[in-house]
């Protein structure tokens, strides 16, 4: 669980990062061109390692189950 005060701080970046994901896969696919595609997937890869790092940050700062963060780091 994390402090009150990291409610709209790392907190919600997470949130965004994650949400970022699959939107950009989402928006690629839309796309005509293979060349788009590619460029979608790696903004999509990009907030995965931004992802990534604030989940090291969390684990680092002990704000979550060391267990829980180990585990959403491999699924990444």
């Amino acid at each position: 669980m994390f402090p009150n005060e990291e409610k709209y701080g790392l907190k919600s970046q997470m949130c965004r990062a994650a949400v970022s994901v699959p939107s950009n896969i989402a928006e690629g696919c839309s796309r005509g061109s293979d060349k788009d595609f590619v460029r979608f997937l790696e903004i999509a890869l990009g907030s995965l390692f931004e992802l990534e790092t604030q989940l090291l940050l969390v684990q680092e700062l002990n704000y979550s189950n060391q267990e829980s963060v180990k585990l959403l780091l491999s699924i990444i």
